[in-house]
């Protein structure tokens, strides 16, 4: 027999506001993609007109904000994918100097 809604426990819950998505934090997106959208999203809603000065100056902030954001991040994965080869980089140029040192 299956239960309502109603007739759930305390943790039997299985409505959409339960899960990840709750427990993440309103804020900055931490991905790529998530703060390109946000961005889009954000430069939309400044060519609407009608809107109070305060929201508009929130979201020109906010915008700012997810900039700066999108080139930390660009530069983090950029620098995550070189990190092998400038390791392997490395090791060659200390080996390249430890043969000079022995000759």
């Amino acid at each position: 027999m299956k239960r309502s809604r109603t007739d759930r426990g305390p943790h039997e819950h299985h409505d959409s506001e339960s899960g990840p998505k709750r427990l993440k934090k309103e804020g900055i997106p931490s991905s790529i993609g998530k703060i390109k959208k946000e961005i889009r999203n954000l430069t939309r809603l400044k060519k609407v007109e009608g809107l109070p000065p305060t929201v508009v100056l929130e979201n020109e902030r906010k915008l700012e904000m997810l900039q700066q954001k999108l080139v930390t991040v660009r530069e983090g994965a950029v620098s995550e994918k070189y990190k092998m080869v400038r390791f392997f980089e490395k090791r060659k140029l200390f080996r390249k100097l430890k043969t000079a040192r022995n000759t």
